[in-house]
């Protein structure tokens, strides 16, 4: 949708200045044209690159509903070990109907997550294969491998020059700045100008000058704020494979204990969902990471699909 939107407004200006030329206009108002078409352009680019990263959200999102699903089975069937332990302690008069009722009540409800975790995961992948233009998925890997780039460690005078040079909206603001100081120089030097054609030049040139200014601030505020974006989830990404390493040397303690017969299953296993649910949110946390690396990649005007291509198969489904 935003490529045909970008594609409809190059057509439109390109007709424009085509008509423009034809009827041999002024040169400061041809060149406004010629503006507005080297804006739609680059506006064209940016919208295939961000239509890339939709197309990596998507897929993400459906890695994301497809682990969901997984851990809601896993879920599932420790809380039917559970029922089935109360079960017996009820009917042996170990426990009270309160407790078997609960654990019932807490079956269900988990019952209830794993159908819908499977709804979401379905819905996720058909709407990943309708971006993609696909109708099936066979061959679309479940798991993935992602590298990082440190972007916490860019130079950000150089990512912001280079953004400078390729952001649409930022090039349309600055050449129409440069074309109101020749509409201003033009209107001044004209001796019979008058004082309400004046003012009224030097307040466009005053509102474009603000339009830049704004513009320039705000894409500069843009990708300082993804590279101190990018910074921080890093950092809560280590702090969780911190937390993952001890859940899974707790978790080899536990196997010992199992195997002699210290702890039972039920206890062994809530340890290991635990952990399978710190490496989901690792997985999640890489995925958030690569996407804000791709979104800086676009800002400066990189090719996102090099990046893309970073993404390895591990166990295609």
């Amino acid at each position: 949708m935003i490529i045909k939107e970008a594609v409809r407004k190059l057509e439109k200006a390109e007709k424009d200045l085509r008509r423009a030329t034809e009827e041999r206009v002024a040169a400061l108002i041809l060149r406004r044209y010629e503006i507005e078409v080297n804006a739609a352009k680059l506006a064209l680019t940016e919208a295939e690159r961000k239509e890339k990263i939709n197309a990596v959200q998507r897929y993400f999102q459906r890695l994301q509903t497809y682990r969901n699903f997984i851990t809601a089975k896993r879920k599932l069937q420790l809380e039917e070990k559970k029922l089935r332990v109360t079960s017996l302690r009820y009917e042996s008069g170990l426990c009270t109907e309160i407790e078997f009722l609960q654990h019932n009540n807490e079956f269900m409800k988990i019952n209830y997550e794993v159908e819908k975790a499977q709804y979401e995961y379905f819905h996720a992948k058909r709407e990943f294969l309708l971006g993609i233009g696909k109708e099936k998925g066979d061959t679309i890997p479940l798991e993935i491998k992602l590298t990082f780039d440190e972007i916490e460690k860019y130079d950000t005078m150089i990512c912001v020059q280079k953004a400078y040079t390729v952001d649409s909206v930022y090039y349309y603001n600055r050449e129409m700045l440069l074309l109101a100081k020749k509409q201003w120089e033009a209107v001044h030097t004209l001796e019979d100008a008058t004082p309400e054609e004046r003012k009224n030049i030097t307040d466009e040139l005053n509102r474009t000058e603000e339009n830049y200014q704004l513009y320039k601030k705000e894409l500069y505020n843009k990708i300082i704020g993804l590279i101190e974006e990018h910074h921080s989830l890093n950092c809560q990404r280590e702090l969780l494979e911190k937390q993952a390493i001890i859940v899974r040397r707790e978790l080899e303690v536990l196997k010992t204990r199992f195997r002699q017969g210290e702890i039972n299953q039920i206890e062994f296993e809530e340890v290991s969902l635990e952990l399978h649910e710190l490496e989901d949110q690792i997985k999640q946390m890489e995925e958030t990471l690569f996407q804000k690396e791709l979104s800086l990649k676009v800002l400066i005007g990189d090719d996102p699909l090099q990046y893309i291509y970073k993404i390895v198969s591990v166990s295609p489904k």
